[in-house]
């Protein structure tokens, strides 16, 4: 689209550059918001993946402290082939 500028006076062109200006920072404001909407977004899904990672890891953990229990107090443990030396 060509727009002949000649046939503008002063004031319409310096009118013109200001809404040009205006709808540039517009449009530069409208892609950085969508950015951070987006890294947002992204943020809270990789949070949401740790925090499944973490309930996996503290589950594993839980198991383990259970059955490490369990073995201490079996007091036939050894009887059977395995014994939980303490620390």
């Amino acid at each position: 689209m060509k727009i002949d500028i000649t046939v503008f006076t002063e004031d319409e062109l310096i009118d013109l550059n200001r809404r040009i200006v205006e709808r540039l920072r517009f449009l530069s404001q409208a892609r950085a918001h969508s950015k951070m909407l987006k890294f947002a977004e992204e943020h809270q899904l990789r949070a949401e993946k740790m925090d499944r990672i973490r309930d996996k890891m503290t589950g594993k953990i839980d198991a383990v402290a259970t059955d490490l229990a369990a073995h201490r107090a079996d007091t036939e443990g050894h009887k059977r082939g395995y014994m939980v030396k303490e620390p």
